[in-house]
């Protein structure tokens, strides 16, 4: 497999310390010393499952890459003795960085791709990077206690014809599916997917159930404490709904789901569960201009000295609001406020194009919805698009991403 095409503007690299102590975006090193490099067999790309690392072919060296500083592989046809691999990394620059590399030997990577004649081959490389990207993100999320089912206990609680968001994935991803309350949580499944969703009493924060009156949609919204995988994204916030238009559907609907709702706040009560599903106060409600969608806390990390502010409007054509440069001391009296005030935020350790963002959700906003809303910001999710980041001066770090 020989190397084939190096891009600009990416991550620096350089030198013996490139090779040996690669940092990515996470500040993770793949190898503290160049002697703890498996001695390459040939300059082909190697995957280092114990590492997490990848070792590529490039200007005749072994350099490797942490799998957390891949943001996309995919295989490319070429032609009937030729096929590709393209490797695409996470951007992490300053324009500082940019304009001073005082070493000419140094460079910014952005993408590579490698051609072979064996493309059974690099359809193994793509998948053991996808699998090691999948095991390290996992690792971050917290161990549950595993589903009981209800067996002969009793019959579990059944409301069927129901969509998941975030989508599940899969070729069943929008199809509908049945969600179950067994012994010590539920699941969600559907027959056109083999991929499940387990969600465990003990991880459920809130449990609200909004019936479909002047609204299109009938839904159960679960907030977690611990973030469950979704499909292949990492999620707090579950929700399961159905889309109504006439009156007579939008009633039946209604029904099942109140008695599904009723069901579960039974057993819940009979487990001695600390759960009951809330329901919004529509004679509270009123109309008037919407103000703010969401709040966006911007480079938010460990031992950074500040943070900014992005305050995003239900009306999708007015300009963010941005506050900068916030002393990190007043991050956590901020998410106070923002809780008393029931504001969602989201905290991400980059900025974001929010003109880029806002213009693609005004050209789909149901799309946009169906497959995940504002859950795209959550740091922790295990498969986002990096192109919404906007490059800033102070430490900006990308989100991982890899496509299926």
């Amino acid at each position: 497999m020989s190397r084939q095409h190096q891009a600009g503007n990416g991550k620096k690299a350089g030198g013996d310390n490139a090779r040996s102590s690669y940092r990515t975006c996470d500040d993770l090193i793949a190898y503290k010393n160049v002697n703890d490099l498996p001695p390459p067999r040939e300059m082909a790309i190697h995957v280092d499952e114990r590492n997490e690392a990848i070792i590529l072919p490039v200007y005749g060296s072994m350099v490797p890459f942490h799998v957390a500083n891949i943001k996309k592989v995919c295989f490319l046809e070429d032609t009937s003795t030729n096929c590709h691999i393209l490797i695409k990394f996470n951007v992490l620059k300053t324009p500082h960085e940019t304009t001073s590399l005082k070493n000419e030997s140094e460079f910014f990577l952005k993408e590579v791709s490698f051609r072979s004649r064996d493309p059974r081959h690099i359809s193994e490389v793509i998948q053991q990077i996808k699998t090691l990207k999948r095991n390290m993100m996992s690792r971050s999320l917290v161990i549950q206690e595993k589903l009981v089912l209800a067996g002969n206990k009793f019959k579990p609680i059944r409301l069927t014809d129901i969509l998941i968001r975030p989508v599940c994935g899969g070729q069943g991803g929008k199809l509908p599916g049945s969600l179950e309350a067994h012994v010590n949580g539920f699941r969600y499944s559907n027959s056109q997917s083999d991929k499940r969703v387990d969600i465990l009493f003990g991880n459920i924060k809130h449990a609200f159930f909004q019936a479909a009156e002047k609204e299109m949609f009938t839904l159960l919204h679960f907030c977690l404490r611990n973030h469950i995988m979704v499909g292949n994204k990492k999620t707090k916030d579950v929700q399961f709904y159905v889309e109504v238009m006439d009156r007579d559907r939008k009633n039946k609907i209604n029904m099942d789901f109140q008695s599904f709702v009723n069901q579960v706040n039974e057993l819940w009560s009979e487990l001695v569960v600390d759960l009951e599903f809330d329901r919004p106060l529509n004679d509270f409600g009123f109309h008037g201009v919407p103000e703010i969608e969401i709040v966006n806390l911007e480079r938010v990390r460990p031992g950074q000295k500040n943070f900014d502010m992005a305050i995003v409007f239900k009306e999708f054509n007015k300009e963010v609001i941005r506050i900068d440069s916030i002393p990190s001391t007043s991050l956590d009296g901020i998410r106070k406020w923002l809780d008393t005030t029931d504001i969602k935020y989201y905290e991400t350790r980059f900025n974001m194009k929010w003109r880029e963002i806002l213009k693609t959700i005004a050209e789909d906003p149901r799309n946009f919805f169906d497959e995940g809303g504002w859950e795209f910001l959550n740091l922790e999710m295990s498969d986002s698009d990096s192109d919404g980041l906007q490059e800033s001066d102070q430490d900006v770090e990308p989100e991982s991403e890899l496509e299926d």
